[in-house]
C-alpha cells in the first residue's frame, strides 16, 4: 500500500487518489480512491483529513481545476431510497465544506449523489458495507487541452525500421 495520495493525469481528467489504487481509468477512482465513511454518519474521519489537506492545496494552487465529489451508501437501509440518496448527498456536501473551510471556493466543487446504486463491494458483509461508503472524488481540468500531440500525423518510418 503507498501511504501518499496519487495523482493520475489523462487528458483533461485528473484523479486524485487517496491511499492507493488497483488500476485507475479515466472517470473512475477504485478502491483507496475515497472518502470512507461510518454507517449513517456524514463525518469525515480525521484519517482522511491530512489528504483531503492536500486535495485543498492543490486546487488552491490550481485555479482551473474544478472537484465533482459523489457521495454513496450502503444497502442496509435499502427499503429507503429517498433516504440513503439524502444520506450520500450530506456526505458528498461534508466533504465540499471541509474543502470551503480550506479556502476554496464552492462554485469550483460540485456534489452528486448515487445513493446505493453503485456499490464497489459487496453489501453482505461488514467490510462491503464499510467500502460502500464512501464519496469519489473525481477532480477535472477545466481548461481543454489541446489534442495536437495525440492527434498529430504518424512520422514516416526511419530506414531502421523498414
Amino acid at each position: 500500500m503507498i501511504n501518499k495520495p496519487l495523482l493520475f493525469l489523462n487528458a483533461a481528467l485528473i484523479l486524485f487518489v487517496v491511499g492507493h489504487s488497483d488500476v485507475v481509468r479515466a472517470g473512475t477512482v477504485r478502491s483507496g480512491g475515497q472518502i470512507l465513511f461510518a454507517n449513517n454518519s456524514t463525518i469525515v474521519g480525521s484519517q482522511f483529513h491530512a489528504h483531503l489537506d492536500e486535495l485543498a492545496n492543490l486546487l488552491l494552487s490550481s485555479p482551473e481545476l474544478t472537484v465533482l465529489l459523489i457521495g454513496h451508501s450502503d444497502q442496509t437501509a435499502a427499503s429507503d431510497r429517498a433516504y440513503n440518496k439524502r444520506l450520500s448527498l450530506n456526505r458528498a456536501n461534508s466533504v465540499k465544506n471541509f474543502l470551503m473551510r480550506k479556502g476554496v471556493q464552492g462554485d469550483r466543487i460540485e456534489v452528486s449523489t448515487a445513493g446505493f446504486d453503485a456499490p464497489i463491494a459487496n453489501n453482505n458483509s461488514p467490510l462491503g458495507r464499510a467500502q460502500n461508503r464512501r464519496v469519489e472524488i473525481k477532480i477535472v481540468n477545466a481548461t481543454p487541452q489541446p489534442m495536437t500531440d495525440i492527434l498529430a500525423p504518424p512520422q514516416p518510418l526511419s530506414p531502421l525500421m523498414r
